[in-house]
């Protein structure tokens, strides 16, 4: 399968041919701009929290490092929120459950993973 049949845009098609899955390629380029700010999408806050109760209602976090698990995993982010959590936990959350500045040069790329990501989950009947 190419590149461009796994619904990739046509300028990223070289760098998806070098490692052989999009996430990689992704994951790579978003260590370049570590730490990364973002905030959490509604699932993640309702389970932020439950750990505590202080969390905003837009809890901004800062993304310190990006895993690529594989498969319907996808990618995943140890983000800081610093504070109470910070001190007693590492939290390592999915990258579909933050948000991301639109004007941030990779924020693109991030939505296209994000809409790639709810396609391959939705083919396995895994809820996200």
């Amino acid at each position: 399968m190419s590149a461009v049949q796994l619904g990739a845009l046509p300028s990223e098609a070289h760098r998806l041919r070098e490692t052989g899955h999009p996430s990689e390629a992704l994951a790579r380029r978003l260590r370049g701009f570590l730490p990364l700010s973002a905030h959490c999408r509604s699932p993640l806050l309702r389970m932020l929290r439950g750990y505590a109760p202080n969390v905003a209602a837009s809890s901004h976090v800062l993304v310190t490092y990006i895993y690529d698990m594989g498969g319907s995993v996808g990618l995943m982010c140890r983000i800081d929120l610093g504070g109470e959590i910070a001190t007693s936990a590492v939290l390592v959350v999915p990258i579909t459950h933050l948000a991301f500045d639109r004007r941030h040069p990779i924020s693109r790329d991030l939505a296209h993973y994000r809409r790639l990501h709810a396609g391959r989950l939705e083919a396995n009947g895994s809820p996200e």
